[in-house]
């Protein structure tokens, strides 16, 4: 865990963890090139210890960076409610740098709004880069990979049980319909940021995998999905088919409620990066981070209960910064959260 201020720390056996090279307050604005640093410095705790992305993939490979792309109607759109372009270009360059993958396509259920999703400089809050620029420059500096953006809503959809269905928690689903490619790629990665959810209580990087059921199928709320079950039900059967082999949660900027009932929710300056092979252990230090109680959220707790990892972060070893040590509680609904 690494804060965009991090000035070095120590980990529980002593081993020293330098500092970034030009720490910045974690509420200001910060460029590409201080979230690069980030990047690196997460990435790297995970490496030392021999958990991190080189022990995970091989040359070969196919990657699946899976994101989150949330717009209202119209295509207005909030920082902190989409994944940070900035982010992913920093994970496209040091997968095909250091030879981790051939393949590798970010992907997410757009529909109609997928090319300009796609091509939007997003007003320049993320340093004017677009998702269109990220695969495009990628292809220029490593000719021998591919990159490729996937509107999945446009992919080969097939029905497949849920795996494990009938065999611990699950609900009454049993089949679903999904991307061909979640069920084909070697490796998929789950990049979000930290947000507020009215309905899962955190949307982090296991809320990513709503973006994988077909809008034309399930609809825009989700409810003929939740129709299986409850909605962290439907979540976490979704999850199966590939559950995250590495997450990255975080970026620039986060989401929380608005300040009245009706009010739109409100972005905020939250520079952090949480990295892992777990994506629930990722996910539940994650809502902490945001003053949430990750062992009372719903999907956290399915996704323990059939076997996906662990939500105590009293259990979970995490080196940089301690939660303690970046807690900033996030707004929540008057309603409360689920």
């Amino acid at each position: 865990m690494v804060p965009s201020d991090f000035t070095g720390s120590e980990d529980h056996d002593g081993t020293a963890v330098a500092s970034l090279a030009e720490p910045r307050p974690v509420d200001s604005a910060i460029q590409g090139a201080h979230l690069e640093a980030m990047f690196g410095k997460a990435v790297g705790l995970c490496e030392d210890k021999r958990l991190g992305l080189k022990s995970l993939l091989d040359p070969g490979d196919w990657v699946v960076i899976l994101i989150s792309l949330d717009t209202r109607p119209g295509g207005e759109f909030q920082p902190g409610a989409m994944t940070d372009p900035r982010l992913v270009r920093c994970l496209a360059e040091y997968l095909a740098a250091n030879r981790l993958g051939r393949r590798f396509t970010f992907a997410t259920c757009l529909g109609a709004m997928a090319e300009r999703c796609w091509t939007t400089d997003w007003g320049g809050v993320y340093d004017g880069i677009s998702f269109r620029k990220v695969a495009d420059e990628a292809t220029r500096r490593h000719p021998g990979c591919r990159f490729e953006l996937s509107d999945l809503e446009r992919d080969q959809i097939v029905e497949a049980e849920v795996p494990g269905a009938g065999t611990g928690s699950k609900g009454v689903a049993a089949r679903l319909r999904v991307p061909r490619s979640i069920l084909q790629c070697d490796r998929l990665i789950s990049v979000a940021p930290l947000r507020i959810c009215p309905r899962l209580g955190a949307r982090l990087t296991i809320g990513n995998y709503f973006g994988i059921a077909p809008q034309a199928i399930y609809g825009d709320d989700l409810a003929k999905l939740a129709s299986h079950g409850s909605l962290s039900e439907a979540l976490i059967d979704l999850y199966a088919y590939h559950p995250g082999d590495f997450a990255i949660a975080g970026g620039g900027w986060g989401l929380e409620a608005g300040p009245a009932q009706d009010s739109k929710p409100a972005s905020v300056r939250h520079n952090l990066l949480i990295a892992g092979r777990n994506p629930l252990a990722v996910d539940a230090v994650a809502a902490s981070v945001m003053g949430l109680d990750a062992g009372a959220i719903d999907h956290l707790k399915r996704a323990e209960m059939e076997g996906f990892g662990i939500r105590d972060t009293d259990s979970i070893w995490v080196r940089g910064r301690e939660v303690e040590q970046v807690r900033r509680p996030y707004r929540r609904p008057a309603g409360g959260l689920p």
